[in-house]
């Protein structure tokens, strides 16, 4: 299994730090945010800018039981990082951090679309794609089957549930039952 940590940042108070100081001091808070990050990852480590003051750092391997203190530690660092030319200013960062096995999914996924050949599979398409299986599922004409012979029930059952959604009756009476509880739903 191969697992990376994902984490979101958020520089904590970013707009007041433009408001305040500035744009440029918000440009430079980003910097150093973003260099102390770097600093205090592996260098696999990869952080993205997603927009404004948030970030995506992905970690590829890193052990469970890492995950917490690596974050932590690039917290602790982002917090004791000066900010060039801003002596007065001290950069906070909030942290929310998962493992996540998104290359044995994507590799599950890859195997998937594999099987159609020239196909793109993604966890989106999955949950569509099983979504419509029960909607046919749903839309399967019900049928009631009624015999005395539990046996020859369940073969009938057997040999129609793929096309037919089932219903059993063990006799004349609970076959009437079902018929006058919802007739109109039995095809």
């Amino acid at each position: 299994v191969y697992e990376a940590g994902i984490a979101m940042i958020d520089v904590d108070n970013f707009k007041l730090y433009n408001d305040v100081f500035g744009h440029r001091a918000g440009d430079v808070v980003l910097e150093t945010m973003a260099q102390s990050v770097k600093l205090h990852t592996a260098s696999g480590d990869l952080l993205v800018r997603l927009g404004g003051d948030e970030f995506l750092l992905v970690m590829p391997g890193i052990p469970a039981d890492r995950l917490y203190s690596r974050l932590l530690q690039v917290s602790e660092a982002v917090h004791n990082t000066p900010v060039p030319g801003y002596t007065n200013l001290q950069i906070s960062i909030s942290i929310g951090g998962v493992l996540e096995t998104a290359v044995e999914q994507a590799d599950q996924l890859m195997y998937q679309a594999k099987t159609h050949t020239n196909m793109v599979m993604t966890e989106m398409m999955l949950a569509q794609s099983s979504e419509q299986e029960n909607e046919l599922h749903a839309r399967k004409e019900r049928i009631l089957i009624v015999d005395d012979s539990e046996l020859n029930r369940a073969l009938l059952t057997e040999m129609l549930e793929d096309d037919y959604e089932i219903l059993e009756a063990a006799n004349g009476q609970e076959c009437m039952d079902i018929l006058n509880a919802g007739s109109d739903k039995i095809s």
